[in-house]
């Protein structure tokens, strides 16, 4: 890669990573407030749910744009300013994923100690 080329993988990565966290943010608002809220209004909750499907989408396009970005970047050899980026779209989309399976997995456990 030229020197001066901007690496926009490494920025496509953070940004994924962003989303896929905002949109965990914001499903975990949406079940604890909008879905009762919902429930008692009569109003169909599955319309304000994109963001739940979104979000594995975004976080596993950072996860691919991450490592692509980060590879480019060592074979580059210049200054590490964009594979930083690229790592830190990698931590915030690989922090969804552990996320979610914490949650999901610490669920499933709670719900097969119920039964």
């Amino acid at each position: 890669m030229e020197m001066g080329v901007t690496n926009h993988v490494g920025r496509a990565a953070l940004i994924a990573g962003i989303v896929s966290t905002g949109c965990l943010m914001y499903s975990i608002g949406f079940l604890l407030v909008a879905v009762p809220i919902a429930a008692a209004s009569h109003l169909n909750p599955y319309l304000l749910s994109a963001p739940i499907a979104l979000g594995p989408i975004a976080a596993l396009t950072g996860v691919v744009c991450g490592h692509i970005a980060r590879r480019r970047d060592r074979r580059a050899g210049g200054p590490a300013t964009e594979g930083t980026v690229a790592l830190a779209g990698l931590l915030l989309s690989y922090g969804y994923w552990a996320f979610l399976i914490v949650i999901v997995g610490g669920g499933f456990l709670t719900f097969q100690s119920i039964r």
